[in-house]
Protein backbone atom coordinates (compact mmCIF):
# COMPACT_ATOMS: atom_id res chain seq x y z
CA UNK A 1 0.00 0.00 0.00
CA UNK A 2 1.04 3.39 -0.70
CA UNK A 3 2.48 5.66 2.01
CA UNK A 4 0.91 8.11 4.03
CA UNK A 5 3.83 10.31 2.95
CA UNK A 6 3.47 9.81 -0.81
CA UNK A 7 -0.28 10.48 -0.81
CA UNK A 8 0.38 13.98 1.26
CA UNK A 9 2.18 14.34 -1.77
CA UNK A 10 -0.11 13.72 -4.64
CA UNK A 11 -2.79 15.47 -2.67
CA UNK A 12 -0.19 18.44 -2.76
CA UNK A 13 0.48 17.81 -6.56
CA UNK A 14 -3.41 17.55 -7.59
CA UNK A 15 -4.45 20.57 -5.35
CA UNK A 16 -5.02 23.69 -7.08
CA UNK A 17 -4.62 27.02 -5.49
CA UNK A 18 -7.17 30.19 -6.59
CA UNK A 19 -5.30 33.49 -5.97
CA UNK A 20 -8.50 35.95 -5.61
CA UNK A 21 -7.94 39.26 -7.03
CA UNK A 22 -9.49 42.39 -5.93
CA UNK A 23 -11.58 44.98 -7.84
CA UNK A 24 -11.49 48.29 -7.99
CA UNK A 25 -13.66 50.62 -9.30
CA UNK A 26 -13.28 54.32 -10.36
CA UNK A 27 -16.06 56.82 -10.14
CA UNK A 28 -17.69 60.37 -10.34
CA UNK A 29 -14.16 61.35 -11.62
CA UNK A 30 -15.82 64.66 -11.81
CA UNK A 31 -16.08 64.94 -8.03
CA UNK A 32 -14.09 68.07 -6.40
CA UNK A 33 -12.66 66.04 -3.99
CA UNK A 34 -9.05 65.33 -4.03
CA UNK A 35 -7.83 62.28 -6.46
CA UNK A 36 -6.44 60.21 -3.74
CA UNK A 37 -10.56 60.21 -1.84
CA UNK A 38 -11.23 58.49 -5.66
CA UNK A 39 -9.76 55.56 -4.81
CA UNK A 40 -11.67 52.97 -3.17
CA UNK A 41 -8.57 50.11 -2.23
CA UNK A 42 -7.32 48.52 0.49
CA UNK A 43 -3.73 50.05 0.18
CA UNK A 44 -5.44 53.84 -1.19
CA UNK A 45 -2.39 56.15 -2.82
CA UNK A 46 -0.79 58.20 -0.22
CA UNK A 47 -2.17 62.21 -0.19
CA UNK A 48 0.89 64.23 -2.53
CA UNK A 49 2.07 67.19 -0.59
CA UNK A 50 2.53 70.42 -1.49
CA UNK A 51 1.05 69.58 -4.55
CA UNK A 52 -2.10 70.72 -6.66
CA UNK A 53 -4.99 67.55 -6.29
CA UNK A 54 -6.73 70.01 -8.60
CA UNK A 55 -3.95 69.72 -11.14
CA UNK A 56 -4.18 65.95 -10.34
CA UNK A 57 -7.59 65.40 -10.76
CA UNK A 58 -8.27 67.60 -14.38
CA UNK A 59 -5.00 64.99 -15.66
CA UNK A 60 -7.07 62.19 -14.38
CA UNK A 61 -10.11 63.59 -16.10
CA UNK A 62 -8.11 63.79 -19.04
CA UNK A 63 -6.94 60.29 -19.52
CA UNK A 64 -10.83 58.89 -18.55
CA UNK A 65 -12.07 60.94 -21.32
CA UNK A 66 -9.32 59.59 -23.70
CA UNK A 67 -10.26 55.86 -23.47
CA UNK A 68 -8.96 55.06 -20.18
CA UNK A 69 -10.59 52.47 -18.79
CA UNK A 70 -10.57 52.37 -14.39
CA UNK A 71 -8.49 49.85 -13.87
CA UNK A 72 -5.73 51.25 -16.33
CA UNK A 73 -6.20 55.14 -14.91
CA UNK A 74 -6.15 53.48 -11.16
CA UNK A 75 -2.78 51.82 -12.40
CA UNK A 76 -1.01 55.34 -13.68
CA UNK A 77 -2.52 57.24 -10.95
CA UNK A 78 -0.88 55.36 -8.56
CA UNK A 79 2.57 55.07 -10.12
CA UNK A 80 3.04 58.61 -11.15
CA UNK A 81 0.45 60.25 -8.85
CA UNK A 82 3.49 62.93 -7.26
CA UNK A 83 4.75 63.66 -10.51
CA UNK A 84 1.83 64.32 -12.49
CA UNK A 85 0.51 67.01 -10.09
CA UNK A 86 2.79 69.09 -10.94
CA UNK A 87 3.00 68.11 -14.57
CA UNK A 88 0.69 70.66 -16.68
CA UNK A 89 -1.85 68.68 -18.68
CA UNK A 90 -1.61 71.76 -21.72
CA UNK A 91 2.26 71.79 -21.99
CA UNK A 92 3.19 68.35 -20.49
CA UNK A 93 0.67 65.77 -20.82
CA UNK A 94 -1.54 66.49 -24.07
CA UNK A 95 1.60 67.31 -26.28
CA UNK A 96 2.28 63.71 -25.49
CA UNK A 97 -1.31 62.28 -26.56
CA UNK A 98 -0.75 64.36 -29.86
CA UNK A 99 2.55 62.56 -30.93
CA UNK A 100 0.80 59.41 -30.65
CA UNK A 101 -2.04 60.33 -32.50
CA UNK A 102 -0.02 62.05 -35.13
CA UNK A 103 1.62 58.60 -35.89
CA UNK A 104 -1.77 57.22 -35.70
CA UNK A 105 -2.17 55.23 -32.65
CA UNK A 106 -5.90 54.69 -31.85
CA UNK A 107 -7.12 55.78 -28.39
CA UNK A 108 -7.10 51.97 -26.80
CA UNK A 109 -3.70 51.62 -28.36
CA UNK A 110 -2.56 55.08 -26.43
CA UNK A 111 -3.91 53.53 -23.25
CA UNK A 112 -2.30 50.55 -23.30
CA UNK A 113 1.34 51.52 -24.12
CA UNK A 114 1.00 53.86 -21.35
CA UNK A 115 -0.58 51.65 -18.93
CA UNK A 116 2.55 49.28 -19.47
CA UNK A 117 4.73 51.75 -18.25
CA UNK A 118 3.06 55.24 -17.06
CA UNK A 119 6.59 56.92 -16.99
CA UNK A 120 5.98 57.35 -20.42
CA UNK A 121 3.54 60.82 -18.98
CA UNK A 122 7.22 61.61 -17.03
CA UNK A 123 9.56 61.64 -20.60
CA UNK A 124 9.69 64.37 -23.31
CA UNK A 125 7.85 64.31 -26.60
CA UNK A 126 9.94 65.37 -28.94
CA UNK A 127 13.40 64.42 -27.52
CA UNK A 128 11.82 60.82 -26.34
CA UNK A 129 8.60 59.91 -27.51
CA UNK A 130 8.77 60.54 -31.01
CA UNK A 131 12.08 59.23 -32.09
CA UNK A 132 11.52 56.19 -30.15
CA UNK A 133 7.78 55.76 -32.02
CA UNK A 134 9.49 56.93 -35.43
CA UNK A 135 12.33 54.67 -34.78
CA UNK A 136 10.13 51.82 -34.25
CA UNK A 137 7.89 52.34 -37.11
CA UNK A 138 10.64 52.32 -39.60
CA UNK A 139 11.79 49.12 -38.76
CA UNK A 140 8.50 47.48 -38.05
CA UNK A 141 6.37 49.04 -40.68
CA UNK A 142 3.35 48.43 -38.54
CA UNK A 143 1.62 50.20 -35.94
CA UNK A 144 0.20 47.13 -34.30
CA UNK A 145 3.16 45.67 -34.30
CA UNK A 146 4.50 48.84 -32.56
CA UNK A 147 2.22 48.51 -30.31
CA UNK A 148 2.46 44.64 -29.15
CA UNK A 149 6.67 45.35 -28.47
CA UNK A 150 5.94 48.57 -26.14
CA UNK A 151 3.80 47.11 -24.14
CA UNK A 152 6.76 44.25 -23.84
CA UNK A 153 8.62 47.02 -22.06
CA UNK A 154 8.36 50.69 -21.70
CA UNK A 155 12.45 50.79 -22.11
CA UNK A 156 12.15 52.30 -25.38
CA UNK A 157 11.33 55.61 -23.95
CA UNK A 158 14.34 55.96 -21.03
CA UNK A 159 17.37 55.56 -24.03
CA UNK A 160 17.87 56.86 -26.99
CA UNK A 161 16.93 54.49 -29.11
CA UNK A 162 18.66 54.85 -32.29
CA UNK A 163 21.94 55.41 -30.52
CA UNK A 164 22.06 52.42 -28.33
CA UNK A 165 19.50 50.20 -30.74
CA UNK A 166 21.43 50.55 -34.17
CA UNK A 167 24.58 49.28 -33.33
CA UNK A 168 22.98 46.26 -31.48
CA UNK A 169 21.13 45.44 -34.86
CA UNK A 170 24.32 46.02 -36.91
CA UNK A 171 26.06 43.42 -34.43
CA UNK A 172 23.76 40.96 -34.86
CA UNK A 173 23.84 41.17 -38.64
CA UNK A 174 27.50 40.78 -39.19
CA UNK A 175 26.73 37.34 -37.32
CA UNK A 176 24.29 35.89 -39.96
CA UNK A 177 21.03 36.56 -38.55
CA UNK A 178 18.78 38.31 -40.97
CA UNK A 179 16.20 41.12 -40.20
CA UNK A 180 13.39 38.98 -40.02
CA UNK A 181 14.63 37.20 -37.36
CA UNK A 182 15.80 40.49 -35.60
CA UNK A 183 12.60 41.84 -35.65
CA UNK A 184 11.39 39.06 -33.94
CA UNK A 185 13.62 39.47 -31.59
CA UNK A 186 12.78 42.48 -30.69
CA UNK A 187 8.99 41.58 -30.35
CA UNK A 188 9.77 39.00 -28.12
CA UNK A 189 12.46 39.65 -26.21
CA UNK A 190 13.28 43.50 -26.73
CA UNK A 191 15.13 43.68 -23.57
CA UNK A 192 17.91 41.87 -24.95
CA UNK A 193 18.24 43.95 -27.57
CA UNK A 194 17.92 47.34 -25.33
CA UNK A 195 21.27 46.22 -23.44
CA UNK A 196 24.81 47.73 -24.10
CA UNK A 197 26.50 46.47 -27.66
CA UNK A 198 29.54 44.50 -24.73
CA UNK A 199 26.72 42.59 -23.37
CA UNK A 200 24.93 41.55 -26.29
CA UNK A 201 28.55 40.96 -27.84
CA UNK A 202 29.66 38.88 -25.05
CA UNK A 203 26.02 36.81 -25.41
CA UNK A 204 26.52 36.11 -28.95
CA UNK A 205 29.80 34.67 -28.12
CA UNK A 206 28.85 32.60 -25.86
CA UNK A 207 25.98 31.33 -28.04
CA UNK A 208 28.44 30.59 -30.66
CA UNK A 209 30.33 28.98 -28.31
CA UNK A 210 28.52 26.23 -27.93
CA UNK A 211 27.73 25.86 -31.54
CA UNK A 212 24.71 27.10 -32.35
CA UNK A 213 24.70 28.40 -35.55
CA UNK A 214 22.80 32.08 -36.12
CA UNK A 215 20.63 30.25 -39.23
CA UNK A 216 19.24 27.43 -36.35
CA UNK A 217 15.51 28.33 -35.45
CA UNK A 218 16.39 28.60 -31.98
CA UNK A 219 19.47 31.25 -32.20
CA UNK A 220 17.27 33.94 -30.53
CA UNK A 221 16.09 32.52 -27.59
CA UNK A 222 19.57 30.64 -26.99
CA UNK A 223 20.70 34.60 -27.31
CA UNK A 224 18.42 35.75 -24.90
CA UNK A 225 18.72 32.90 -22.76
CA UNK A 226 22.64 33.94 -22.40
CA UNK A 227 22.61 38.25 -22.13
CA UNK A 228 19.61 37.46 -18.92
CA UNK A 229 23.06 36.48 -17.34
CA UNK A 230 25.95 37.50 -16.18
CA UNK A 231 29.25 35.54 -17.03
CA UNK A 232 29.76 34.30 -13.73
CA UNK A 233 26.59 32.40 -13.67
CA UNK A 234 26.71 31.44 -17.12
CA UNK A 235 30.17 29.49 -16.41
CA UNK A 236 28.03 28.41 -13.13
CA UNK A 237 25.89 26.65 -14.97
CA UNK A 238 28.16 24.71 -17.21
CA UNK A 239 30.47 24.09 -14.36
CA UNK A 240 27.52 22.26 -13.23
CA UNK A 241 26.48 20.15 -15.58
CA UNK A 242 29.71 18.89 -16.53
CA UNK A 243 30.45 17.89 -13.00
CA UNK A 244 26.93 15.81 -13.20
CA UNK A 245 28.80 13.96 -16.74
CA UNK A 246 27.20 16.29 -19.39
CA UNK A 247 29.57 17.11 -22.55
CA UNK A 248 29.81 19.97 -24.53
CA UNK A 249 27.67 18.13 -27.29
CA UNK A 250 25.04 17.07 -24.27
CA UNK A 251 24.39 20.79 -23.40
CA UNK A 252 24.80 21.91 -26.88
CA UNK A 253 21.76 19.53 -27.52
CA UNK A 254 19.71 20.68 -24.33
CA UNK A 255 20.60 24.43 -24.74
CA UNK A 256 19.61 24.61 -28.63
CA UNK A 257 16.54 22.28 -27.58
CA UNK A 258 15.52 24.47 -24.96
CA UNK A 259 17.11 27.40 -24.15
CA UNK A 260 15.47 28.62 -20.77
CA UNK A 261 16.54 25.68 -18.86
CA UNK A 262 19.97 27.54 -18.71
CA UNK A 263 17.86 30.27 -16.90
CA UNK A 264 17.16 27.63 -14.01
CA UNK A 265 19.79 27.96 -10.80
CA UNK A 266 22.73 25.68 -10.89
CA UNK A 267 21.54 23.96 -7.61
CA UNK A 268 17.95 22.98 -9.06
CA UNK A 269 19.99 22.09 -11.76
CA UNK A 270 22.24 19.81 -9.90
CA UNK A 271 18.83 18.30 -7.51
CA UNK A 272 16.98 17.53 -10.81
CA UNK A 273 19.72 15.97 -12.22
CA UNK A 274 20.67 13.57 -9.70
CA UNK A 275 16.87 12.91 -8.59
CA UNK A 276 16.47 11.07 -12.12
CA UNK A 277 20.02 9.08 -12.57
CA UNK A 278 19.48 7.88 -8.92
CA UNK A 279 16.25 5.79 -10.57
CA UNK A 280 19.12 3.69 -12.74
CA UNK A 281 16.30 3.54 -15.47
CA UNK A 282 17.03 7.10 -17.33
CA UNK A 283 20.33 8.20 -18.34
CA UNK A 284 22.38 11.74 -19.24
CA UNK A 285 20.73 10.93 -23.10
CA UNK A 286 17.69 10.62 -21.77
CA UNK A 287 18.19 14.37 -19.79
CA UNK A 288 19.42 15.95 -23.00
CA UNK A 289 16.64 14.64 -25.40
CA UNK A 290 14.38 16.38 -22.56
CA UNK A 291 15.85 19.07 -20.72
CA UNK A 292 12.65 20.71 -20.16
CA UNK A 293 12.42 18.55 -17.14
CA UNK A 294 15.34 20.61 -15.40
CA UNK A 295 12.41 23.27 -15.27
CA UNK A 296 9.77 21.26 -12.92
CA UNK A 297 9.82 21.32 -9.26
CA UNK A 298 11.25 18.25 -7.73
CA UNK A 299 9.71 17.93 -4.67
CA UNK A 300 5.88 18.14 -5.79
CA UNK A 301 6.21 16.67 -9.57
CA UNK A 302 9.44 14.91 -10.23
CA UNK A 303 9.86 13.27 -6.92
CA UNK A 304 6.20 12.15 -6.53
CA UNK A 305 6.38 10.51 -10.04
CA UNK A 306 9.41 8.40 -9.63
CA UNK A 307 8.02 7.10 -6.50
CA UNK A 308 4.56 5.95 -8.16
CA UNK A 309 6.80 4.07 -10.88
CA UNK A 310 9.04 2.73 -8.42
CA UNK A 311 6.40 0.87 -6.79
CA UNK A 312 5.04 -0.39 -9.62
CA UNK A 313 8.40 -1.90 -10.82
CA UNK A 314 8.29 -3.49 -7.19
CA UNK A 315 5.10 -4.79 -7.48
CA UNK A 316 6.07 -6.16 -10.99
CA UNK A 317 3.06 -3.81 -12.77
CA UNK A 318 5.11 -2.15 -14.92
CA UNK A 319 8.36 -4.25 -17.01
CA UNK A 320 10.29 -1.09 -18.38
CA UNK A 321 9.48 2.69 -17.04
CA UNK A 322 7.97 4.84 -19.50
CA UNK A 323 10.12 7.86 -21.36
CA UNK A 324 10.77 10.21 -18.93
CA UNK A 325 8.65 12.83 -20.58
CA UNK A 326 5.78 11.20 -18.43
CA UNK A 327 7.39 11.65 -15.57
CA UNK A 328 7.22 16.01 -16.36
CA UNK A 329 5.28 16.61 -18.91
CA UNK A 330 2.42 14.35 -18.15
CA UNK A 331 -0.69 16.62 -16.58
CA UNK A 332 -1.65 15.31 -13.23
CA UNK A 333 -5.11 14.02 -14.68
CA UNK A 334 -3.16 11.80 -17.42
CA UNK A 335 -0.61 10.76 -15.12
CA UNK A 336 -2.93 9.49 -12.93
CA UNK A 337 -4.43 7.35 -15.69
CA UNK A 338 -1.79 5.81 -16.87
CA UNK A 339 -0.05 4.66 -13.05
CA UNK A 340 -2.61 5.55 -10.44
CA UNK A 341 -5.87 4.67 -11.71
CA UNK A 342 -5.64 1.47 -12.99
CA UNK A 343 -4.35 0.39 -9.87
CA UNK A 344 -6.94 1.61 -6.96
CA UNK A 345 -5.59 -1.59 -4.15
CA UNK A 346 -2.32 -0.21 -4.22
CA UNK A 347 -2.54 3.34 -4.38
CA UNK A 348 -5.50 3.70 -2.03
CA UNK A 349 -6.45 7.41 -1.08
CA UNK A 350 -5.18 8.86 -4.48
CA UNK A 351 -8.06 10.18 -6.20
CA UNK A 352 -7.73 12.02 -9.36
CA UNK A 353 -7.62 15.29 -10.22
CA UNK A 354 -10.89 16.78 -11.47
CA UNK A 355 -9.81 18.05 -14.69
CA UNK A 356 -10.80 21.59 -15.97
CA UNK A 357 -13.89 20.66 -17.86
CA UNK A 358 -15.49 18.75 -15.22
CA UNK A 359 -15.30 21.72 -13.00
CA UNK A 360 -16.50 24.18 -15.45
CA UNK A 361 -19.96 21.87 -15.84
CA UNK A 362 -20.09 21.43 -12.36
CA UNK A 363 -20.09 25.29 -11.64
CA UNK A 364 -22.52 25.93 -14.18
CA UNK A 365 -25.11 23.29 -12.93
CA UNK A 366 -25.13 23.52 -9.45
Amino acid sequence: MISAQLRKSFFCLFSKKTASISSLTVSHLSSPLPLHFLFTTVAKPQPCENVSDKNCNSIALFLKENGFSDTQLEKVMKVRQRQLSNASLEKSIKPKFDVFRDFGFSSAQIAKVITRDPTILCYSASKRIYPSVRFLLDLFGDIDQVVKVLVKTGWFFSTDVKKNLSPNIELLKSHGLSMERILLLLSFFPRTLLTTTERLKRGVDKVEGLGVDASCKMYIYCLWASVSMSNEVWDSKMQTLMSLGFTKDDILKAFATMPIVLTVSPAKIKRNVEAILATNRYTISSITSHPAMLCFSLEKRLKPRLRILQILESEKRIKQWPSLSAVYAYTDLRFHECFIGPYPKLFKGINPPTSRKKKEISQNNP
